[in-house]
């Protein structure tokens, strides 16, 4: 249907679905925002991080959280060439991070088998130290706060973000092959879990909301409806948790017809 030809050698991609765009990572360490409604990228430069394995938004504000060999994670926006902010997490290199939905905790994790628990509002912490045998190599976080590691093969899933030293293991699964990636599924108690040798689906109970507000998150909404969500959405100034992260720097008007949209990239 379409082909983007100036994102190039692009290692992760994260879409946001306030914004409408479409934000890449690249060996080059080049960070990209393509703004799927028109074609157009809105950002792209160099990060200066080298090939860029980890990365995840905040899905709060949209902001890009990147992790770097250094044990930093950095914050990035589309107008701004340089890091929002800079989080020293590890004192090795990232193997994975994941924010929670509210946008209130990151998780990361290190080559020293440790995980971490930080609060972005104040970027303050650690709140938490889990320690394990091995490094965790992918973690995600459901909508009720469930957090699920990859440890190769296996996948320990916890009922909840504890801050404790030893929490307890409330879901256990065994992968035939080396785990490659894993995901919630929002508003259903099932986690994906990709590995070298397929999918596979994991129910687990409690995980996500059972209820959920047509107007904010509608998975069966009509085609007419889809239209008019695309049709009347603005872009707003990236807001993080309690305050603000940054203020609209840039700004661009679109005509359809006879109708001016006003939209901020952050």
């Amino acid at each position: 249907m379409h082909c983007v030809k100036r994102l190039f050698d692009v290692n992760l991609m994260e879409f946001l679905p306030y914004h409408f765009l479409l934000a890449s990572a690249s060996r080059q360490g080049y960070l990209s925002w393509l703004d799927v409604s028109i074609g157009e990228l809105v950002g792209n430069f160099n990060s200066k991080l080298g090939d860029i394995r980890i990365m995840r938004q905040n899905p709060a504000n949209g902001v890009l959280c990147v992790g770097g060999g250094k044990g930093v994670v950095s914050l990035w926006s589309p107008k701004v060439r340089e890091p929002l902010a800079k989080l020293l997490c590890h004192s090795t290199p990232l193997s994975a991070l994941a924010v929670n939905f509210n946008g209130q905790q990151l998780v990361t994790s290190g080559l020293e088998n440790t995980v971490k628990v930080w609060d972005l509002r104040e970027l303050s912490g650690p709140l938490a130290i889990y320690k394990f045998q091995k490094p965790v190599n992918h973690i995600d976080i459901s909508q009720k706060g469930s957090m699920a590691f990859s440890f190769e093969k296996s996948c320990h899933i916890y009922d909840k973000i504890i801050y404790d030293d030893q929490p307890q293991i409330y879901l256990r699964h065994k992968a035939d092959q080396h785990i490659q990636g894993l995901r919630f599924c929002p508003h259903e108690d099932v986690l994906g879990i990709s590995s070298n040798g397929g999918f596979d689906s994991v129910l687990v109970p409690g995980s996500g909301y059972a209820n959920f507000d047509a107007f904010e998150f509608n998975p069966y909404q009509t085609k007419s409806q889809r239209h008019r969500t695309a049709g009347g959405v603005g872009f707003g100034g990236a807001a993080g948790g309690d305050g603000d992260v940054g203020a609209a720097v840039g700004e661009k008007y679109r005509q359809y017809g006879f109708k001016w949209f006003k939209m901020y990239y952050f």
